[in-house]
């Protein structure tokens, strides 16, 4: 079985974790809550907000830089992975667009889905949603 290193402060869930989906969820939930300050303290920090900030203008490019950064963070921890990100524009809007991100990963032969993780560890989300809404 493997085993995933998740950097956390945390001492309840500790660095190390067995579960594909576990190491799936914090690492998703860590790469959306990383800000620009991580980048300059530790050095190229990937993350959704620095690619949010620097390509939120062209949808096309910023769908990309998503794309491809999110595989490759993905890919630090996993061999077999498939993400496919996706722009929706909102109707009646002017340049405005929401993504749409999934991914799966494959672990000894068993896929992984990144929206049934979310769904089966949601307690690890409340977080993003509370600083979202407190904006």
């Amino acid at each position: 079985m493997a085993r995933y290193c998740v950097a956390s402060m945390s001492t309840e869930s500790g660095w190390e974790t067995q579960s594909p989906q576990a190491a799936l969820a914090k690492h998703v939930t860590y790469w959306f809550q990383s800000r620009e300050n991580q980048g300059k303290v530790m050095g190229k920090v990937p993350s959704f907000y620095m690619i949010f900030k620097t390509f939120s203008r062209d949808p096309e490019k910023m769908v990309e830089e998503t794309r491809t950064k999110f595989k490759a963070y993905i890919e630090e921890l996993f061999d077999n992975v498939l993400v496919h990100v996706e722009r929706q524009n909102i109707t009646g809007e002017i340049n405005n667009y929401k993504l749409i991100l999934t991914a799966r990963v494959n672990v000894d032969g068993v896929n992984y889905d990144l929206a049934e993780t979310i769904l089966a560890t949601g307690e690890l989300y409340k977080v993003l949603d509370t600083e979202r809404l407190k904006r």
